[in-house]
């Protein structure tokens, strides 16, 4: 049902979604080395780790065995989904990766419906269908000398995967006795992700002398994606209790496709293709088929 806290956790979930989409690309590019690349991603699960924090500080306490064990599987989707990601960014325009990464709802909302018997009517059917169909229009590309299709890098592969694993541990949290843990859940699963990548910084580190600067531009991509990290995994944890998978993991992804779409054309000032065209008509329509 949708009442003004699941609208306003929507709206900050899409928007915190689509920050984080965008500037990953700046901790990809910077510190070009391996050992610079997993500091930074420790610096940046720290960071959402404090923030998790900051947002939970009133319930975070004792956690429960339950909400550990589910911490460490969304500890490592989330260093999983980050990492891959990150280096896709690298490999592929963001439009791509943003819009390849949602499909990771699928995984979800199939889980919902098979494990929990969560209804999906025919409406909902077609929206899932629809919001397919968007992803497909707004990933793929020609090349202009080519004419072929560009490949998929396979981290983004895998960083989709991962990221329907993370709904799926969403949904589980939420349904069990460690509802009320969301906080400490979410914080133990981001320090885990920081030790995670602190140790493969270790393990990639080339000298014992190897230093990495983290400058004030860096450290300005780290807060706004750590930041926004935070408060997407809080509102979309929190909306997995409260929506059906078919509902909120769609609209969320759909919502940041047209976000990202959006920031390319008003602030970017890209082209639009023809299928990019297509898919703002189709995300609108199945956004709309989602309350129906």
């Amino acid at each position: 049902m949708m009442n003004g806290v699941t609208i306003f956790l929507l709206i900050s979930s899409v928007v915190c979604s689509t920050a984080r989409a965008v500037f990953s690309k700046k901790l990809g590019v910077l510190n070009g080395s391996k050992y610079g690349f997993y500091i930074t991603q420790t610096v940046l699960f720290a960071t959402s780790a404090a923030a998790i924090f900051v947002l939970n500080i009133k319930s975070i306490g004792r956690p429960s065995v339950t909400a550990v064990i589910l911490a460490v599987a969304y500890g490592i989707f989330t260093v999983s989904s980050q990492w891959t990601y990150t280096i896709a960014l690298t490999k592929a325009p963001v439009s791509v990766c943003a819009m390849v990464y949602s499909f990771g709802f699928i995984i979800p909302t199939v889980f919902g419906t098979v494990l929990w018997h969560e209804r999906v009517n025919a409406f909902k059917i077609i929206s899932i269908l629809l919001c397919i169909c968007t992803i497909i229009l707004t990933s793929v590309k020609k090349d202009d000398n080519s004419k072929k299709m560009h490949s998929l890098p396979f981290s983004l592969i895998v960083a989709m995967l991962s990221s329907g694993g993370l709904g799926v541990v969403q949904k589980l949290q939420q349904k069990t006795a460690a509802r009320s843990e969301t906080g400490v859940f979410l914080f133990l699963a981001f320090v885990l992700a920081a030790f995670l990548s602190l140790a493969a910084s270790f393990a990639k580190r080339e000298k014992a002398t190897q230093k990495i600067c983290i400058n004030s531009a860096l450290a300005f991509y780290i807060f706004i994606v750590g930041v926004s990290m935070a408060v997407a995994n809080t509102a979309n944890t929190i909306l997995a209790g409260l929506l059906p998978s078919a509902v909120v993991f769609p609209i969320v992804n759909v919502g940041v496709i047209l976000a990202s779409l959006a920031i390319s054309v008003i602030i970017l000032r890209e082209r639009i293709s023809k299928n990019q065209i297509a898919a703002f008509a189709l995300g609108i329509t199945a956004i709309l088929l989602f309350n129906l």
